[in-house]
């Protein structure tokens, strides 16, 4: 179980240590489940290409949120490493939704 969070960046860079670490059930535990299953069937969504394909990612800034209500939303400059290509400075957007068990990933892109 995923620990409740009162800070939409933290859930980001929790996703961001999910990533690093390779752990999948941990970074789709950080959503709503909606999105985690979207997340895990969308082959050309970010968490496809960590998560399956092998590409590297790692969050070079993470802005403040912008909260909205129940809303928020995290922007994030990665770099992102595939084994034939380098990307840096891709812009990330996490939207969050406050729930009973605090705030959790509902869209990435």
């Amino acid at each position: 179980m995923v620990a409740a969070s009162d800070d939409p960046a933290a859930v980001v860079c929790a996703w961001f240590a999910a990533a690093a670490a390779r752990d999948a059930d941990a970074a789709y535990a950080l959503g709503t489940p909606s999105w985690a299953a979207e997340a895990r069937r969308w082959p050309r969504g970010f968490s496809h290409r960590v998560f399956v394909d092998g590409d590297v990612i790692a969050a070079d800034t993470v802005h403040p949120p912008t909260i909205n209500g129940d809303a928020a939303s995290v922007w994030v400059r990665a770099t992102l490493l595939h084994p034939d290509l380098w990307i840096g400075g891709e812009r990330l957007r996490f939207t969050l939704t406050r729930t009973p068990a605090g705030w959790r990933i509902s869209d990435l892109r």
